[in-house]
């Protein structure tokens, strides 16, 4: 089948119209999501026989470089769907996948993969082969352990950690000397470490529902940080240097000693 027979048949199995680019005649990008629908996946409702017909349809598309599946409900991917070689964004958010899909570290092309909110507990311990990733979303999962592989995933921009059973942010965090966004919250770590110090890009930084009552002197050569998420800790205080960082335009903490220590330095 031709793409654009292809995409005449997945919309009739979707039963409505779905965002696809084309270059030529080729399907370089499909989205199964409608952000402005109640129900955002366009699948969702859809059989389990009627989901893994239209990804089996999906995996056809080789061209593809743009995935979005997100709140679908898939529950299950198809193995056909490593075969899309060419992919370089796959959104696989809130589908319930239970388990990471063998054949994702395979697909060497990635630079932005979302697995947010699929009742993970772990991750391959091959995460690293995808070297060329920027964006990585694991958020409102149960994972326990980062893989050490991950050590080589120094291409990342965007780290979203937040809400995992991970007792302590991994060491190798603070060697993602690239990062500009990245949040963690709701676990019992009491104190960032210096090392933060070494995320001299950090733009933005969500540290959410944790036991911290200080932050590091560190904090303060984070010099592009423009906005930090702090609420829901024990913070006590301000480090006597936060007001030499001139990019920072807001800090959200509940903690009312602070917000008036915010107030007096800016």
């Amino acid at each position: 089948m031709h793409d654009l027979d292809i995409v005449d048949r997945l919309r009739q199995l979707v039963g409505r119209d779905f965002h696809v680019e084309f270059e030529d005649k080729t399907v370089v990008g499909l989205s199964l999501t409608d952000p402005d629908s109640f129900y955002p996946g366009l699948i969702r409702h859809h059989s389990d026989s009627e989901k893994q017909e239209i990804l089996g349809l999906v995996s056809k598309l080789h061209q593809l470089r743009r995935l979005d599946l997100r709140r679908c409900l898939v529950r299950r991917c198809p193995d056909s769907l490593g075969g899309l070689t060419c992919l370089r964004h796959l959104d696989l958010g809130s589908n319930h996948l239970g388990e990471v899909p063998a054949w994702i570290t395979g697909l060497s092309e990635l630079e932005t993969l979302n697995l947010g909110v699929n009742q993970l507990e772990a991750l391959p311990e091959d995460l690293g082969r995808l070297t060329g990733l920027r964006t990585l979303m694991v958020h409102k999962n149960a994972i326990r352990a980062w893989p050490d592989s991950c050590a080589s995933l120094r291409n990342l921009e965007y780290l979203n950690l937040y809400l995992n059973r991970m007792p302590l942010i991994p060491d190798m965090v603070w060697s993602y000397e690239l990062l500009t966004t990245f949040s963690w919250g709701l676990s019992g770590v009491k104190q960032l470490p210096d090392g933060i110090a070494r995320l001299s890009r950090l733009e933005y930084l969500t540290f959410v529902g944790n036991r911290i009552r200080n932050l590091p002197d560190a904090f303060c050569e984070l010099k592009h940080l423009k906005a930090v998420r702090l609420h829901k800790n024990l913070l006590e205080s301000l480090p006597d240097g936060i007001g030499k960082l001139s990019a920072l335009e807001q800090i959200r903490s509940e903690e009312r000693r602070v917000g008036k220590e915010c107030r007096s330095r800016w």
